[in-house]
């Protein structure tokens, strides 16, 4: 994504009680799952510089753990260990891009992106890390 703001949604699905957001946070990449109504973030160490382009993803992987990356780097991962999928095993809801468009993961309303997105991909499974460097070098 290329981001005008540092702020808002690069993709979204779910509702308030499960849901998965990746996003911009005061010009930071953020990772966050909610499971049971409880929001897990997993929050960037590492700046995005605004007006430029850059890959983020989030991982949520077999351990439980939320980790955010920054053109192939962790650059976060989220404290709590607890998500657990729904007992349907999936979440629920429509995947927007560019917002939260029903306002509910984040509790943030629907926070546009500002800026532009090139690529949306979404895997069930986990990337290993030079997958996932390949990937943030196209």
């Amino acid at each position: 994504c290329k981001s005008d703001s540092g702020e808002g949604v690069v993709i979204a699905q779910g509702r308030r009680d499960f849901g998965l957001g990746l996003y911009l946070k005061e010009n930071r990449p953020c990772f966050a799952l909610r499971s049971d109504g409880v929001l897990y973030e997993a929050s960037g160490s590492r700046k995005v510089p605004r007006g430029e382009w850059v890959h983020i993803a989030g991982i949520l992987d077999s351990d439980g753990r939320v980790q955010v990356f920054l053109n192939g780097e962790r650059v976060g991962m989220a404290k709590e260990r607890h998500f657990i999928l729904p007992r349907s095993g999936r979440i629920a809801g429509m995947m927007t891009v560019g917002s939260d468009t029903e306002g509910q993961i984040l509790g943030r309303g629907k926070y546009p992106l500002r800026g532009m997105i090139e690529d949306v991909r979404f895997y069930y499974g986990v990337l290993d890390n030079s997958s996932l460097r390949e990937w943030a070098e196209k």
